[in-house]
């Protein structure tokens, strides 16, 4: 250890929001994602992103207030997550086909 104090910017990505409408590209809200988080694809107001042990809902109707909405546990790293209407399907190899769908809320709302 060189004593170094812990810097949440080193283990953390950011889901960011950008409104693209006036000259430049204008920041309207950001959150904190894990860091081995890849975005799979956006379908209305929702983003989905595979991470360490499954998938990621996150909420981005509100630009200024993104939250993570639910969590899906999978097995093994899905190659591809096709969005359908008001589900995501993910073709899992061995492990079968998950479907889950983008309304649920599953995890605990975040107060300040």
């Amino acid at each position: 250890s060189r004593g170094r104090e812990y810097d949440e910017a080193d283990y953390a990505t950011r889901l960011t929001i950008l409104d693209g409408a006036g000259s430049g590209l204008d920041e309207l809200g950001s959150t904190i994602v894990d860091r081995w988080a890849t975005l799979q694809g956006v379908r209305g107001d929702r983003a989905l992103f595979q991470v360490p042990g499954g998938l990621m809902v996150y909420h981005v109707g509100n630009p200024e207030f993104p939250f993570a909405q639910a969590f899906y546990p999978t097995r093994g790293w899905p190659r591809r997550i096709e969005l359908d209407d008001d589900r995501f399907v993910v073709p899992a190899g061995r492990y079968g086909v998950y479907a889950f769908p983008l309304d649920e809320f599953n995890l605990l709302p975040l107060t300040l």
